[in-house]
Parts: structure tokens; sequence; C-alpha cells
């Protein structure tokens, strides 16, 4: 969906997040309304400052708040690298296929040196720039690809 029409639909969440109340009153009896809230407004504290910066889309934060959701917390933090992770490798490589790169990591410095001197953030790579679009990702790919990475590489580890 996200690639297709640039959005992740609210339906879709409030489906999943209607799935993992009763997952985690099933795993924690009463608890598991404490522990489903924190775990929801979780994503929504951790990357607030990347949503103010346009790096990540409100989507993609309810998409992270709906993974955190049934993975738990210390799943969810250890996914977290893969999904970086993830995301750092393809937008690499779509610079790299734009040939790119160079030009964006002096704008990347450029901004950082602005930012310390000024004491200021701006949003990054604004956009008013029509060539912002074409440099962004979906990130619900990466966080596809993270989760996967995840789950793969603890998959002996479990119970």
């Amino acid at each position: 969906m996200d690639l297709r029409s640039d959005r992740i639909s609210n339906r879709l969440i409030l489906l999943g997040w209607f799935l993992a109340f009763p997952y985690q009153i099933y795993l924690n009896g009463a608890r598991g309304i404490f522990v489903f809230s924190l775990q929801a407004i979780l994503p929504v504290i951790l990357f607030y400052l990347m949503y103010r910066l346009r790096a990540l889309g409100a989507g993609d934060i309810k998409l992270l708040s709906l993974l955190s959701v049934f993975l738990g917390k210390e799943a969810f933090f250890c996914a977290i690298p893969y999904i970086f992770a993830a995301a750092g490798l393809i937008g690499i490589s779509k610079l790299l296929y734009r040939r790119i790169l160079i030009e964006r990591v002096k704008y990347l410095l450029c901004y950082a040196g602005q930012t310390i001197l000024t004491g200021r953030l701006s949003v990054y790579d604004g956009e008013e720039r029509a060539e912002h679009w074409d440099n962004r990702i979906h990130f619900s790919v990466p966080i596809l690809i993270g989760y996967l990475g995840y789950v793969c590489r603890n998959w002996g580890n479990a119970g």
C-alpha cells in the first residue's frame, strides 16, 4: 500500500491494534492493557524527532507502533537496528544508482554544520525541493526487511 499510494491505511493499523490488544491480554492478563498502551506509544515517543524532521512519516511510526505491540519491548528494541540497517542499505543503493551519493553526503554535512552553528533543527531536505521526493524511500519496506532479518537471526533462540 505504501509503495502504491504513498500512504499506510489507518484501517490496517487499527485492525492490527485490534488484534494485538487481546494478544497482549492473553500474554499478560489484565496487565496486558498497560503493556499494550506502553508498547503502542513507545515508537511515537522514540521517533517523534524523526517525524518532526520529516525523516519518517506518521504512517511509518504507526507501523512501528504496531510492530512494537506484537513483538514486545525487548524484541522491538532488538529489531530496530535491523530496520535502520535495511533503510540505510536501500537509501545508499538508491543514491548510488542515481549517482548522487557524494552530492547528498555534502548536503548532509552542510545541514549538520548549519544545525551546529545555529543550534536549531530545521526540516532536513525540505519538501519545497522537488528532488526531495526522488531521494526518499518508503520506510515500510525497511520495516518489513528489518523485521524479517530480526526473525531469521533469532529463529532458534525463541522459547
